[in-house]
């Protein structure tokens, strides 16, 4: 079942299965259907995205109506700071569900530059893409999912479910058993909260990490040109073109995804900007000593939320202005004019930049990210020099 999480044997892989996990996620959660059983299938979809997608968010907004006299001003902003991230759900849900497909035409893409790989060191390459494609997954399920265990153990060890939502029917202060209920039910929607979270958030990881190991393929390939004394200027020519259309193929691969994951990143950015300025306001002017503990661990995990996709397109980046170089640089001086016209149009088109963008307003770089981090300490500032905090104490 685990195989997948690992490089060994000379077994091999195809790149697609890098998602592998990644779709049988979306399986569990009920966002693809099997072949078989698929009305059953359906209608446990529709039960379980009906709470996880619709009362959950609700669940937040009605229970500040009740419990807001009972909160005090930290214990609010830890609440909301949770809560932008789970208003937020829906929507990126929303976007993935209307771009399934285009994760589905990738693979035929994949498959195309697959077929390419007879050397056994690209095999090995696309083996290990394979095996951190789905540890990516497993690793962010890991992570949320005991970010939601850590919040549960802390919250009972204080005699307070985690988040205090508003469930018909249960009054978690009456007694024990009604307590527990809170605690279980609370529990299980945030474990499911989590995995649609990690799922979402992975998988723009994952697409990048699959086309920066093509293009490392493509690379080397190019590096390789020309370099056999035995090969003829008509083989040498051959394998240009091939690369050359390996090129493009990459090319279509990125225009298939960009669009998905540009809309997913950006719902992700805003989120984050609102998470950090509040996360910030409360530990700076509201919070005790344990819940700056708290907030702060959430803090770096919202930024584990788009850090992992910013780094890899910048990486990304960075590989194909290798592709340049690497043209630049085979054996090209003494092919035929036709080889050299050839490379000269390659080495022109590979200059153009692969910018992954944020519904084209921004690119997805670690400059953004770090960009984000900035306006929210810049918001706190902003407050902070309002007295804002000793404003709504007094």
């Amino acid at each position: 079942m685990f195989d997948k999480l690992w490089a060994r044997g000379n077994n091999l892989r195809a790149t697609r299965e890098a998602t592998d996990y990644l779709f049988k996620n979306f399986l569990y959660l009920g966002l693809q259907h099997p072949e078989k059983w698929q009305r059953l299938h359906k209608l446990y979809s529709l039960i379980l995205n009906l709470f996880v997608l619709g009362w959950y968010p609700i669940s937040f907004i009605v229970s500040y109506y009740f419990e807001f006299r009972n909160m005090t001003v930290s214990q609010l902003l830890t609440s909301i700071q949770v809560a932008f991230n789970v208003w937020g759900i829906p929507f990126k849900i929303a976007t993935m569900l209307m771009s399934l497909r285009h994760l589905y035409e990738t693979m035929d893409v994949m498959d195309i530059l697959d077929a390419r790989c007879d050397r056994q060191d690209e095999r090995e390459k696309i083996r290990h893409c394979v095996m951190v494609g789905n540890r990516l997954t497993m690793v962010y399920m890991l992570v949320y999912c005991t970010y939601a265990e850590v919040t549960l153990i802390a919250s009972v060890s204080m005699g307070q479910p985690p988040y205090s939502l508003y469930i018909p029917g249960i009054e978690w202060r009456n007694s024990k058993q009604e307590f527990a209920a809170q605690c279980v039910i609370e529990f299980v929607l945030t474990n499911l909260a989590c995995c649609h979270e990690a799922a979402e958030d992975v998988y723009s990881v994952i697409y990048v990490y699959v086309i920066r190991t093509h293009m490392q393929i493509l690379v080397e390939r190019v590096r390789r040109l020309g370099k056999d004394l035995e090969t003829t200027n008509d083989e040498c020519y051959e394998q240009l073109a091939m690369c050359v259309k390996d090129h493009q193929n990459l090319l279509r691969l990125i225009d298939i995804i960009s669009p998905v994951i540009s809309k997913t990143i950006f719902i992700q950015f805003m989120i984050t900007a609102i998470i950090l300025g509040t996360t910030l306001i409360n530990i700076m002017i509201f919070a005790d000593f344990s819940a700056q503990v708290a907030s702060v661990v959430y803090m770096l995990a919202v930024l584990v939320q788009t850090f992992p996709c910013c780094y890899q397109a910048t990486c990304l980046m960075e590989d194909s202005q290798q592709l340049t170089l690497a043209i630049f640089h085979c054996e090209w001086i003494d092919k035929d004019i036709r080889t050299r016209k050839m490379l000269i149009f390659f080495m022109m088109r590979s200059q153009l930049p692969v910018t992954l963008t944020a519904l084209k307003l921004f690119p997805i770089t670690l400059d953004t990210s770090l960009a984000i981090g900035k306006f929210s300490f810049s918001l706190y500032t902003l407050i902070k020099e309002m007295d804002f905090g000793q404003n709504f104490k007094a």
